[in-house]
C-alpha cells in the first residue's frame, strides 16, 4: 500500500495497524546503497547528480522485493519523487533521459494492494510546512521549501508527481485539505476493508 503524499497520516496508520511496516522512501530495510546516495546528496548540487545517486538504490528495491514477506506502507516512493522532480523542472535531454530510465523501472516495481494518492492546496500545504518548520525544522527538505522558494516549480513538480503516479498505480486519490488525521485514516480503513 502506498500512502504518497502524507507522511503523518502514513505514520499514524501503521500505529493503529501493527500487522503492516511502514518504509519511508525504499522497499528493503537493508538496502545498501540508500545511506551512500544519501550521504553524497549533501555533496551534490544538481537533480540530475542526485537522481543518478539513486539509480542503484532503487534497482535493489525492484530485485530483492519479492523475497519480502510483509505487509508495507510505503510512504513517499522515492521511485516517482525523482522523475517527478526531473521532468516538472522540464529541464535538459539528460534530465528527460535519466527520468525516463525512472518511469521504465517502474514496471518491474510491484504493484500495492492498495494505494493512496493523499494531497492538500497550496494554502493547506503553506499552513502544513510552516507548522513543520516550527516543530520540527529538521524533518523539513530543499524539496519542501521549493513551496516558498518556487511556488510554481513546486506545484509544476507535484502535478508531474500526481500523474505518474495516477498513470503507474491508480490510486484513491484523496483531497486532505481541511481534514483532520483521524478522518483521513477512517476513510483510508473503510476503503481497504
Amino acid at each position: 500500500m502506498d500512502l504518497s503524499g502524507k507522511s503523518t497520516v502514513a505514520k499514524a496508520f501503521a500505529m493503529q495497524r501493527p500487522e503492516f511496516t511502514l518504509r519511508r522512501t525504499f522497499l528493503c530495510p537493508d538496502n545498501p546503497h540508500v545511506k551512500t546516495a544519501f550521504s553524497r546528496v549533501e555533496d551534490s548540487s544538481s537533480p540530475l547528480d542526485i537522481s543518478k545517486l539513486f539509480i542503484e538504490a532503487v534497482t535493489h528495491d525492484i530485485e530483492s522485493h519479492p523475497m519480502l514477506d510483509e505487509k508495507i506502507i510505503l510512504d513517499g516512493p522515492i521511485m516517482t519523487r525523482i522523475p517527478a522532480h526531473l521532468m516538472g523542472r522540464g529541464e535538459g535531454a539528460e534530465e528527460r533521459k535519466v527520468a525516463e530510465y525512472y518511469l521504465n523501472m517502474l514496471d518491474s516495481f510491484p504493484d500495492p494492494e492498495e494505494a493512496f494518492y493523499l494531497w492538500a492546496n497550496m494554502k493547506e500545504r503553506v499552513s502544513r510546512l510552516k507548522k513543520r518548520m516550527d516543530e520540527n525544522p529538521n524533518a523539513v527538505t530543499q524539496a519542501d521549501l521549493l513551496l516558498f522558494e518556487d511556488p510554481v516549480l513546486f506545484q509544476s513538480i507535484e502535478e508531474m508527481h500526481r500523474h505518474i503516479v495516477n498513470e503507474r498505480f491508480n490510486p484513491t486519490v484523496v483531497d486532505t485539505s481541511g481534514v483532520t488525521e483521524q478522518e483521513v485514516l477512517d476513510f483510508v480503513n473503510e476503503k481497504r476493508c
